[in-house]
């Protein structure tokens, strides 16, 4: 018996604890893979991504939103709702629906309503008075809460008291 058979495990050979290579292709596959799927998720398109603006037109304002169209449950996002007023408004409420914030936490909002409620499904937002031409823009910061999976969908509204000046339908999709 030699001594280099004797350093060996029972059940080996010498040919076994030869180093192996991987071919090309297999070492360029889990690559390919893991650089295919970071530049998807700098598309967006898994959550997160830029925030776009959508706006609408209505008779007495236009309302614009700013914020991601897609994003992922668990992480914080920011709103960015302005309303300019084509004419002098007596007050200004910004409406968002109970459902397109369903599941979601609203941490904060600049600036603070004059008084808040909710009424027929929806959140009402009071500002006072907006003359014609001027905007009011009001920052939400918020969180995605996990259980969150699916599209939220609901139109936030400006209104003048219960007039509605201008809506503008938003969709939210959340994934996993």
């Amino acid at each position: 018996m030699s001594t280099e058979s004797a350093s060996i495990p029972d059940g080996l050979t010498v040919a076994d604890l030869k180093p192996r290579r991987a071919g090309l292709f297999l070492g360029l596959v889990p690559i390919t893979a893991f650089v295919a799927l970071v530049g998807l998720a700098f598309t967006g398109l898994f959550g997160g991504g830029h925030a776009r603006w959508q706006q609408a037109e209505g008779q007495g304002a236009r309302i614009a939103v700013r914020m991601p169209a897609t994003m992922r449950n668990g992480i914080y996002f920011e709103m960015r709702i302005d309303v300019t007023a084509r004419r002098d408004i007596d007050e200004l409420v910004i409406e968002v629906p109970e459902r397109l914030w369903r599941d979601m936490t609203i941490n904060a909002q600049v600036p603070q309503a004059r008084e808040e409620k909710f009424r027929d499904g929806a959140f009402r937002f009071q500002y006072g008075k907006l003359k014609a031409g001027e905007t009011m823009t009001v920052k939400v910061d918020g969180q995605v809460n996990p259980p969150l999976v699916g599209r939220s969908v609901g139109a936030i509204r400006a209104l003048d008291g219960d007039a509605v000046l201008a809506a503008l339908p938003l969709s939210i999709e959340v994934l996993p």
